[in-house]
């Protein structure tokens, strides 16, 4: 279980992709508009290295876990 945590200064379209290590879109996590603060999403996961894309107001993000 992973949980990804971010901030958002404003109201914000927000998207939160999880991808495998080698590229392949494992799930979305949120596609939606949020409103401003602070924000978490839990993912239950197998084994191994994934990778977050976060996409907030047209900034991107990427975290390894």
């Amino acid at each position: 279980k992973t949980t990804v945590r971010f901030y958002i200064p404003q109201n914000s379209y927000v998207s939160i992709e999880i991808y495998t290590i080698h590229g392949k879109l494992r799930e979305i996590l949120v596609n939606s508009m949020k409103n401003r603060g602070i924000h978490q999403v839990t993912w239950n996961h197998s084994n191994g290295k994934f990778i977050a894309r976060i996409l907030i107001n047209k900034e991107l993000f990427l975290r390894i876990f």
